[in-house]
């Protein structure tokens, strides 16, 4: 048997949004996961950001899997997000993204189970 699906609460699930660019999308991202968080909506995009300067996040076959970690952050969390519109995410094979799956995850001591959590949203978002 595989491991089990991600369960997500309903409100983590977005779905048929539109935006003009990348950046409007990770904008919005930041901004509900730092309303969720009770987080500086400006740390957050700062912080994706700067992961995707690093290099883009797009895992392929229409995915997205930005992420980040987070000093403040307790708790790992993910929002998925269905485009009605795909979009460019500066990919490798220049395809769209229709599927976008925010990760926030804890930095600091005792928060080494990021690796595995992105591990796996790969793995499922893959099929």
């Amino acid at each position: 048997m595989g491991e089990p699906c991600l369960e997500l609460p309903a409100d983590c699930c977005l779905v048929e949004h539109r935006y003009a660019d990348k950046r409007a999308c990770l904008g919005d991202l930041a901004a509900r996961a730092a309303d969720r968080l009770g987080l500086d909506r400006a740390s957050v995009l700062a912080a994706l950001a700067h992961r995707e300067a690093l290099g883009s996040t797009r895992i392929g076959e229409g995915v997205a899997l930005p992420h980040a970690r987070l000093a403040d952050l307790r708790e790992p969390l993910v929002l998925l997000l269905r485009l009605l519109t795909p979009l460019a995410f500066e990919a490798v094979d220049e395809r769209p993204v229709d599927l976008v799956c925010l990760a926030l995850l804890p930095d600091g001591p005792g928060s080494s189970s990021g690796p595995a959590l992105l591990a796996r949203c790969a793995r499922l978002l893959r099929d």
